[in-house]
């Protein structure tokens, strides 16, 4: 089974959905999924919409160089969510535009 497949066992919330937004229960913790496309050295830092694959657009002002895009990406979607950045991570895609957040409850 690959890791991206949706789990066959009972349980009640997925962990996993292709489509990106999907939240789960990890340990009485609520954690949303998301699948985003970045695109660096943007004019402004927004979320543009959902693209054909389900994913969100996010244009961010920091270049792709030395981790500044995905701590930018990290800042900024702290502060759309209302949430601290440490209860945001990038689970994968560190060196790619494509990447797979984790936000926490």
């Amino acid at each position: 089974m690959c890791h991206c497949d949706p789990p066959t066992g009972g349980e009640a919330i997925p962990r996993w959905d292709r489509h990106g937004l999907r939240p789960r229960d990890d340990s009485n913790n609520l954690v949303m999924k998301l699948k985003i496309k970045v695109i660096p050295k943007a004019k402004e830092n927004k979320i543009e919409g959902l693209m054909a694959d389900g994913a969100l657009k996010v244009r961010i002002t920091a270049p792709a160089t030395d981790n500044k895009a995905n701590l930018a990406v990290i800042n900024f979607l702290a502060e759309v969510y209302k949430k601290s950045k440490n209860k945001i991570k990038i689970v994968s895609g560190l060196t790619s535009r494509n990447k797979i957040i984790e936000i926490g409850d």
